[in-house]
């Protein structure tokens, strides 16, 4: 895909791609080179192993977040005394 969105397809291009597509796999010839592809692919698929290993040294956690004390830090920062800055800075 291009980074530019100006050289990207648009909604309705990838839906008419999308449709050929879908026409190709319901159809009952087997002689199409996309429906082969894809065929070809859900067997290789299928041998791949599910359980990718995974790095040793990481560790994937979820933490709480406390929102009271952001919100209390938010709330401090907004109480603040703004101290005006003299001139020559």
């Amino acid at each position: 895909m291009d980074l530019d969105p100006q050289k990207r397809p648009f909604a309705d291009e990838i839906w008419n791609i999308l449709g050929e597509w879908n026409d190709n796999m319901e159809s009952s010839d087997n002689t199409s080179k996309i429906k082969n592809q894809f065929l070809d692919a859900d067997k290789i698929v299928k041998t791949l192993p599910l359980n990718l290993p995974k790095h040793s040294d990481f560790m994937y956690t979820s933490k709480i977040i406390n929102t009271k004390k952001i919100l209390i830090e938010i709330n401090a920062s907004r109480s603040m005394d703004f101290v005006e800055m003299p001139n020559d800075l």
